[in-house]
């Protein structure tokens, strides 16, 4: 795995355009097809219990920000001669804080408040494509919440945003620098795809999965009108404990996992992780 510092961006400056990987330009064309519907938002929710420090949490969030650049990109629409592409905006994170304490049902309007959001159709040209907010349930139970469109990340990504924001913040709390940035820059990964679309690799791949293929029958089904258009969004929801080295618990809950972090009198982040 690659490290990179998080200062200067490899990326190159702001709103420098890139091209489309293969994958986020059928996301594209998709979402323009159908541009109100919310079915490429991805989410995903930890729970956190514990004597959370709700600015270093902020300090630790924006770092990771920082680092993994896709949580700062944008699609650009592209013209009569030139292809839709991408860019990194360099803005900074924004992290909502709500605090629920007081409502009647604090679970319930946490729920309600992420599905309004996971439900809002997202402008790939204007964002935001991500929302990060800490839903604050009782004195020391929070709900950490994050949507990203899949144009930016998966739903793995997203596992990967948590854990490194966790090994952040253990180290905030504990006085010492973080490791070096894990993630690799998307200038990188653009150079990756180009190199292999490039390569005899490429050919040989393409022209065996044709042939593997060649005979496969049409798909059947049942009836002759189209599909119906998708209307919901894909949830993941993810609970946690929390506290300052992080131990990471998954389990099936509804529509996707659940982490918890416990958060001891230490501020260390403790987890258990689940692949």
């Amino acid at each position: 795995m690659r490290h990179h510092q998080v200062e200067p961006s490899a990326a190159g400056p702001a709103d420098a355009e890139l091209p489309l990987l293969a994958a986020q330009a059928g996301i594209l064309y998709a979402q323009e097809l159908a541009p109100d519907n919310p079915v490429y938002n991805t989410g995903d929710r930890v729970e956190i219990t514990g004597p959370l420090d709700e600015e270093l949490f902020a300090r630790a969030l924006r770092r990771t920000a920082r680092e993994a650049e896709t949580l700062s990109l944008l699609a650009t629409p592209g013209g009569a001669d030139t292809p839709p592409a991408q860019r990194l905006t360099g803005t900074e994170t924004e992290l909502h804080r709500v605090d629920l304490r007081d409502a009647a049902d604090p679970r319930a309007e946490a729920e309600r408040w992420m599905r309004e959001d996971l439900d809002r159709p997202v402008d790939l040209t204007r964002g935001p494509l991500v929302t990060q907010a800490l839903l604050r349930l009782a004195d020391e139970r929070y709900w950490w919440y994050q949507r990203v469109h899949h144009f930016a990340v998966d739903a793995y990504a997203l596992t990967l945003i948590g854990r490194r924001t966790a090994e952040i913040y253990t180290a905030l709390a504990a006085g010492e620098e973080p490791s070096d940035n894990p993630f690799g820059t998307l200038r990188e990964l653009v150079a990756d795809e180009a190199e292999y679309l490039a390569s005899p690799r490429h050919t040989a791949d393409r022209d065996f999965w044709r042939t593997h293929l060649a005979d496969r029958p049409e798909p059947v089904s049942l009836s002759t009108r189209p599909a119906a258009r998708v209307g919901q969004a894909a949830g993941r929801q993810q609970q946690g404990e929390g506290g300052g080295r992080a131990r990471r618990e998954n389990a099936s809950a509804g529509e996707g996992g659940c982490h918890r972090w416990l958060i001891p009198g230490d501020r260390t982040v403790q987890g258990r992780g689940a692949a």
